[in-house]
């Protein structure tokens, strides 16, 4: 025992017991800073997995994309967020580990190489960059990215990689793009209403016709020179003004009418008015024709009355002269008229003495044993002219009657076969001595309810007309019908009638020759014409100048 208690290490001899005290104090104390390390190790730790997770939400919230990639043509992809498959429609795997695609294939090719130039730019400058560029996605789709990405460099300044953010603006440059056509528009609007003005302005301005603008209380706003000039002031003379304070005589009688469009709202077109106006002497008086019309904005407001006025004061004069030329026509019209109906009237009292004188003649001459040949001759060639003379007369009687609404019809069943043959019959003798001749065309009779007597002068008209014109060459008469109306055709082969002379062919006094080449009065066709319509019937001439002439009248064969 006493061995043991005297006995020590050779440790034990060297060392202090301050010293193991300094030692076990510093022990102590590693242990201490190794626990303190690694607890903040593990606070360090988990703050950057929460800073991970916060990037990471960030990264898949935010409307694209992050990366990292290389600086080459391709733009080989290091690392990529989740946001690239919302963008592209590729997973973040296809650039990073299948390398199926890259960002470069990515790019629209207008956008391509200027993209790469200005990234390029940046670099070199050591600064960030942000570029504008067209994405073509996986299904075709076509997107705008606004691109912003910084250089990454190595302690030796050596570019390692470059770091960025993809966005999606779309959106915005369709914005952008539709505000853009917006402007673009109402540039070309603004463009057009300006030219629009000018040429509203120019045409206000130059107008032949007097143009003005009044507002709600019937003052002048806006005047053309042309109706200041009608006025006989200056346009500033009449601004602020109205009508009746300018020109009393014509405002006074127009301005219970601008009320009126006003009040309505409906245009006042075509009034005349009539007065003086400083423009004028005092002994004479200015016509006008003004037409006026409300003016509205397009919400509805009024604004006022628009005025538009034509001085027709010369066309006022120009239809007095001739509304008196006209008068004066008509007198002499009705004089002629008078003349002749007086003239026909006492006419026919001498020419009945004288038709009585040749009949007596002609007695005498029969009964006489061996009449002088020319005796006989001059007395049938009086008879011949007192027929011929007797029609005329009658022509101008009925001419007389037609111009007073007397010519009456005595309707009755008659054959117009029949009376086309009476009258070819009695005509045979004047188409012999011109040498022409009738072929006549019906099929069997054709009656109907007319007037006998006016019915056969349309036809003796009309083939006394077509031996006139067509002497020496047949006359062509058919006749035809069917269940409702009568056809009669009268063709001659003659001179014509020229396509000019065929509107007036049928009016009073008028022929299709001179009436030195022809006799008569121009009263036949008109008497016909006449006669026809108040039959309710038509006629009408086919006919060019040189293969003769044809008349068609057509009559119904029962009265209306």
């Amino acid at each position: 025992m006493g061995g043991l208690s005297t006995w020590q290490t050779p440790c034990s001899a060297a060392v202090h017991p301050s010293v193991l005290v300094g030692l076990l104090f510093a022990i102590l104390l590693a242990v201490s800073l190794c626990v303190l390390l690694a607890t903040r190790l593990r606070r360090c730790l988990a703050a950057r997995a929460a800073t991970e997770r916060v990037v990471s939400t960030l990264m898949s919230t935010l409307p694209g994309a992050a990366y990292r990639c290389k600086n080459d043509h391709d733009w080989t992809v290091i690392s990529v967020s989740e946001g690239i498959r919302e963008l592209t429609g590729y997973p973040p795997e296809a650039f990073v580990e299948t390398r199926e695609v890259t960002f470069a294939s990515l790019y629209h090719p207008d956008d391509l190489d200027r993209t790469w130039n200005e990234v390029q730019t940046a670099l070199e400058a050591r600064r960030p960059f942000e570029v504008d560029w067209r994405l073509r996605t996986r299904s075709g789709e076509e997107k705008w990215i606004w691109e912003r990405g910084v250089g990454v460099f190595g302690p030796n300044g050596e570019l390692i990689a470059i770091e960025g953010f993809f966005m999606d603006i779309t959106a915005r440059k369709r914005a952008e793009e539709a505000e853009r056509h917006a402007r673009e528009v109402a540039e070309r609007a603004s463009e057009e209403a300006r030219k629009a003005g000018a040429l509203l302005d120019a045409l206000f301005t130059r107008a032949p016709v007097g143009l003005a603008f009044l507002d709600t209380a019937l003052r002048y706003v806006r005047m053309n020179e042309a109706l200041a000039a009608m006025n006989g002031l200056p346009v500033e003379a009449h601004l602020g003004r109205t009508p009746s304070e300018v020109v009393p005589d014509v405002g006074v009688e127009l301005e219970p009418v601008l009320r009126r469009v006003l009040t309505t709202g409906e245009p006042a077109r075509d009034i005349e008015a009539s007065g003086r106006t400083a423009a004028t002497p005092p002994e004479q008086r200015r016509h006008w024709l003004a037409s006026f019309y409300a003016v509205r904005a397009r919400s509805g407001e009024l604004y006022g009355v628009g005025a538009v006025v034509l001085d027709i004061t010369e066309r006022k004069h120009a239809e007095s002269a001739r509304d008196a030329a006209l008068e004066e026509q008509r007198a002499a019209v009705r004089a002629r008229d008078d003349f002749l109906a007086i003239a026909s009237h006492e006419l026919r009292t001498p020419l009945t003495s004288l038709k009585l004188q040749l009949g007596s003649l002609r007695v005498a001459l029969h009964k006489a044993a061996s009449p002088d040949a020319r005796l006989v001759q001059k007395q049938q060639a009086l008879e011949r002219h007192t027929e011929r003379l007797e029609a005329l007369i009658e022509n101008l009687l009925d001419v007389s009657r037609i111009t007073l609404g007397r010519l009456s019809l005595r309707r009755e069943e008659v054959d117009l076969a029949q009376i086309v043959r009476v009258v070819l019959e009695r005509l045979e003798p004047d188409a012999a001595r011109v040498g022409s001749t009738f072929h006549f065309t019906c099929e069997g009779p054709v009656t109907g309810q007319w007037d006998a007597l006016r019915v056969e002068q349309v036809v003796t008209n009309l083939v006394s007309n077509a031996l006139k014109y067509g002497r020496g060459k047949p006359v062509d008469v058919d006749l035809s019908a069917d269940a409702h109306t009568a056809r009669l055709v009268v063709r001659d082969h003659g001179i014509g009638i020229p396509e000019e002379a065929r509107a007036r062919i049928f009016s009073k006094f008028e022929r299709a020759v001179p009436s030195e080449h022809y006799g008569g009065l121009g009263l036949g066709l008109f008497i016909a014409h006449q006669i026809v319509m108040a039959h309710d019937g038509a006629i009408w001439v086919e006919s060019t100048e040189g293969p003769g002439a044809t008349f068609v009248v057509q009559l119904p064969r029962r009265a209306p």
